[in-house]
């Protein structure tokens, strides 16, 4: 098949607006000519009527469909900004993240580190601010600290684990040292 029946179907939905603005605005220009020519005939002449009624049809059809539009558009008025602030301030403001919140609590006895990644915008930060930190805070035996930027923990957490990690050769070393060898 040449064309998706359904595709052309969405680009005439999508063009008969524009299609039909354009019909009206040819058929007030073909209708102001042929009303008005006659009448600036009269007193300007058959030479400069046609062009003069062509551009006053024109420009009048282009006013009479701009203050449609302007009459007909929809007009969004936001009377109480507030009420459309999606910005989380508190905990009762985190909607259906409980569940987030304890998952994020258990993975935390898990681990050390613990790394959020998600989509811009998804709610990394207002779950940890208002939601994982207050509720870590509840919890005797934790101490929460919230970073909010990783690039600049990122290098000393590396550094944290490399000392580990040496401290426990040596370690693993000197054990090594002091086990006696049999001959």
């Amino acid at each position: 098949m040449l064309f998706d029946p359904r595709k052309l179907q969405e680009i005439v939905a999508a063009a008969s607006g524009w299609l039909l603005t354009a019909g009206t605005f040819v058929g007030t220009v073909a209708a102001g000519v042929k009303w008005l020519t006659p009448v600036v005939e009269v007193y300007l002449g058959a030479a400069v009527a046609t062009p003069l009624t062509i551009i006053v049809s024109s420009l009048t059809a282009c006013l009479v469909l701009w203050l449609a539009y302007s009459a007909l558009a929809k007009k969004s008025r936001l009377w109480r900004r507030e009420r459309f602030d999606l910005r989380v301030r508190k905990r009762d403001d985190l909607l259906g993240r409980d569940d987030d919140i304890v998952n994020l609590k258990g993975l935390i006895g898990d681990s050390s580190l613990l790394l959020i990644d998600g989509e811009s915008g998804c709610g990394k930060s207002s779950l940890i601010a208002f939601g994982l930190v207050p509720a870590l805070r509840e919890d005797v035996g934790t101490f929460p600290i919230l970073v909010s930027d990783p690039t600049r923990v990122a290098p000393r957490v590396a550094s944290h684990r490399s000392n580990r990690a040496d401290r426990r050769s040596v370690r693993a070393g000197a054990a090594r040292k002091k086990t006696p060898r049999h001959a």
